[in-house]
């Protein structure tokens, strides 16, 4: 895979430390911020012992990466690598914080991405920031574990808060102030052109939201963006450190064994509009994309019978597929529809057949899986269970209308008919 990197890290005075840190490995395609807090030149000492500690187990796991990328271990395992290799650096530091005086207090956030030919994996802490920005869109990748990040999230905050709300705001997770900490991971698919953007709260704090970001990259290119986000933060002066790695993956489909970002465009695309998952953000479209299977479908083929019990719901991504019931077609399904999405809460016989009518891409989630990614992602289980209950309120309602159509029209024949036979009398 080929990388290209630009970086840069300031203090926030010429004559002051700079407690952020960040680490750009292009040939072990690691990538992290830091943002160090405590007295003096504690918040540097936390934030360099993070990003030591983690290119250290990086190093020493490489068979278990490349063991991925052979294939040979699944995607569980590598989230499973980076959430323990966090806690211990969150042991580390907190360890390191309680020998010395000086340190005591000391703690930082940790926001790091690792690359392998197919996918990206993200473990998290604190109010760094990770983006990716794929065919002009720009999605903010983690959450900020602060005060204020919380309030937005409960709904009690708008994004768009101010500089002095910022000012103020306090980390509710970061690595060294307690021996624990909850970790966020997450992994997604890669494709050729895919920027990713990190960044500590003196870069992204100073904009006027994502949208600025995303123009800064277009306008002035990536080797000048890091340089320029800094020339924004002294204009609007922004009293913190800032740091912030570009980097973007310029290799070709066939150099990194990734699918085309139009392609997965188009699956993020086609959930988005299903009513199912009409509520999830996009990260959360990533995890049910994760825990999915595309599959094609010749023409002709049988997805499910008639009488089959159901395990999975599809979704069409291109081509047709047909609904028949005792060689009755009901329907024909094209791209962005939904269907067998019964059995996943009642795992019920399939009350139909389903083949496809042309060559066909279909998205298959199977019930198992995404009842695991729901008991792991309360937010995610309880959008989805939010739908459900508006699909099933949409059908409860369609049906009722039919069932008076067909009340109100056999009531106009019986009348009909009964006038008729007074008329023959």
């Amino acid at each position: 895979m080929a990388l290209k990197a630009y970086s840069l890290s300031v203090a926030k005075e010429a004559t002051s430390h700079n407690s952020d840190t960040l680490l750009v490995d292009d040939a072990r395609r690691l990538f992290l911020v830091a943002d160090g807090q405590g007295d003096g030149a504690a918040g540097k000492i936390a934030s360099e012992a993070a990003s030591q500690l983690i290119s250290n187990q990086v190093d020493e796991n490489k068979g278990l990466l490349d063991s991925f990328d052979a294939g040979e271990i699944g995607r569980e395992e590598v989230l499973s690598f980076l959430e323990k290799t966090v806690q211990e650096v969150c042991r580390s530091v907190y360890d390191m914080s309680q020998t010395s005086p000086q340190n005591r207090g000391m703690h930082t956030t940790l926001s790091v991405l690792l690359l392998t030919r197919q996918r990206g994996f993200i473990a998290h802490v604190g109010n760094s920031r990770i983006y990716i920005y794929r065919q002009t869109e720009l999605v903010q990748l983690t959450e900020d574990h602060s005060v204020i990040g919380e309030l937005i999230r409960q709904g009690r905050l708008k994004p768009d808060q101010d500089g002095r709300q910022l000012q103020s705001d306090s980390l509710t997770r970061c690595l060294g102030l307690y021996p624990h900490v909850q970790v966020d991971t997450f992994d997604f698919e890669l494709a050729a052109g895919d920027t990713f953007i990190l960044a500590t709260r003196g870069i992204w704090g100073a904009l006027n939201g994502a949208q600025e970001l995303a123009d800064v990259l277009e306008t002035k290119g990536y080797p000048d963006a890091p340089s320029t986000l800094v020339s924004l933060r002294d204009a609007r002066k922004r009293q913190e450190d800032a740091s912030v790695i570009i980097t973007r993956i310029i290799a070709s489909r066939g150099e990194m064994d990734a699918p085309n970002p139009d392609d997965l465009s188009l699956k993020l695309k086609v959930l988005k509009q299903i009513p199912l998952f009409q509520h999830l953000s996009y990260v959360q479209l990533v995890a049910v994309l994760n825990v999915s299977d595309v599959r094609s479908y010749p023409k002709g083929t049988h997805i499910f019978q008639e009488g089959q019990l159901g395990e999975s719901l599809f979704v069409v991504l291109d081509g047709k597929v047909g609904i028949e019931k005792n060689g009755v077609s009901l329907a024909t399904l094209g791209s962005g529809a939904l269907f067998g999405e019964m059995a996943i809460m009642d795992k019920a016989p399939r009350s139909a057949l389903a083949l496809s009518t042309e060559d066909a891409r279909l998205i298959e989630v199977g019930r198992s899986q995404l009842f695991a990614l729901m008991r792991q992602e309360k937010d995610i289980a309880v959008k989805l269970l939010w739908c459900f209950v508006q699909v099933l309120n949409q059908r409860l309602r369609s049906t009722s209308s039919d069932l008076m159509k067909l009340r109100e029209g056999a009531s106009e024949e019986l009348t009909s008919f009964n006038g008729d036979e007074d008329i023959s009398n």
